[in-house]
């Protein structure tokens, strides 16, 4: 888990938003997302404190969702993410506080509502 930092309005404790994999293992993750969202992704949401995001609920896409969320679990701990099953759907709901907000919605691409890339 991240050290806090004394934040510059009224003093609370904040997590450092800092992701700790190397360039290489930072490269591979972000690869495997976006192959994951390019061949599974339903839905891309910004909620206020995060992000919501939809993906076909399929074993292999859970499986790999699950592996990518263990790692960014370790890599990214001012963050929560969590997994759920909802129908047919597993939606990955990624929150924060503070600057970790931007870098959420930042993830994944854009800045909106974004649905799933077109499939051949």
């Amino acid at each position: 888990m991240t050290d806090p930092v004394a934040s510059p309005v009224g003093g609370a404790q904040l997590p450092i938003v800092a992701c700790v994999l190397d360039r290489a293992d930072l490269a591979g993750q972000t690869a495997r997302w976006s192959e994951l969202w390019h061949s599974a992704g339903i839905e891309r949401a910004l909620v206020d404190d995060g992000l919501r995001v939809s993906f076909r609920d399929e074993p292999p896409v859970a499986r790999e969702l699950d592996a990518l969320v263990a790692v960014e679990r370790q890599c990214c701990g001012w963050a929560d993410w969590q997994v759920v099953a909802e129908g047919r759907t597993l939606i990955l709901r990624a929150t924060a506080s503070g600057e970790g907000i931007a870098v959420l919605h930042s993830f994944l691409g854009g800045d909106t509502h974004d649905a799933a890339p077109e499939r051949s």
